[in-house]
């Protein structure tokens, strides 16, 4: 009987064992969970009550702010940074697009205003110094890279503004985050051609980012 009884404990052992891994996994679920909704609640977004100030929201990360409540801003009370007066000589002017694409392109003007156009409420800060909040008015990215036949591979854009000085601008941004139009090209703002200290021709509203990446004087898009 010896035999049955070192198999009996053997059983006992191996299923307190088991019970022991089963309430550790268990735990850890607990925790992920936790964690998950954690994370969740972190990263969602403060809804700014009807009334709120956009001019007092410079020192705010525009990622974490739900602006659906925000007054427009009028353009007079608009403030710039940066780059301010650049000269475009529109007959000469061509926005182009290229890089991992099978059709470059190379798009004037009126070329531009007569592609389908979006329109999206913007938040736009300046961190430490001013905000504004703007209704934008222009072309799709996606819409470009579907005209451009950009390569499936292809996971960043980079976007290149002139500058008063040689150098100008350039930022870099991951292509998902086109999918709902939050990158954009905007000739209009307000309902007016964008202003000359706003970057016409053509600037970049980049959504849940900080202003200072919003290239003014947009003349080339680079897929890559």
């Amino acid at each position: 009987m010896q035999f049955n009884r070192d198999i009996i404990r053997s059983r006992r052992e191996f299923f307190r064992i088991l019970a022991g891994v089963l309430t550790k996994a268990a735990s850890v679920a607990v925790l992920l969970m936790t964690g998950a909704r954690s994370a969740a609640a972190f990263f969602k977004r403060q809804v700014l009550p009807v009334g709120s100030d956009p001019s007092r929201l410079y020192d705010e990360d525009p990622k974490y702010l739900d602006t659906r409540n925000l007054e427009i801003t009028p353009i007079i009370k608009f403030d710039t940074m940066g780059d301010a007066n650049v000269e475009v000589d529109l007959d000469q002017w061509r926005l182009e697009v290229t890089g991992d694409v099978q059709k470059p392109l190379q798009l004037s003007y009126p070329e531009i205003l007569k592609l389908p156009p979006i329109k999206r409420k913007v938040l736009l800060i300046c961190a430490g110094l001013f905000s504004y909040h703007a209704e934008y008015t222009g072309i799709s990215l996606r819409y470009l890279l579907e005209m451009g036949d950009a390569a499936k591979q292809a996971s960043r854009l980079a976007f290149y503004g002139r500058g008063e000085s040689f150098v100008g601008k350039k930022e870099r941004f991951r292509i998902k985050e086109i999918t709902e139009d939050k990158l954009f090209l905007a000739y209009s703002v307000n309902g007016q051609p964008l202003p000359r200290q706003q970057g016409f021709p053509l600037r970049l509203v980049a959504e849940d980012h900080v202003g200072n990446t919003w290239v003014k004087y947009v003349y080339k898009v680079k897929i890559y």
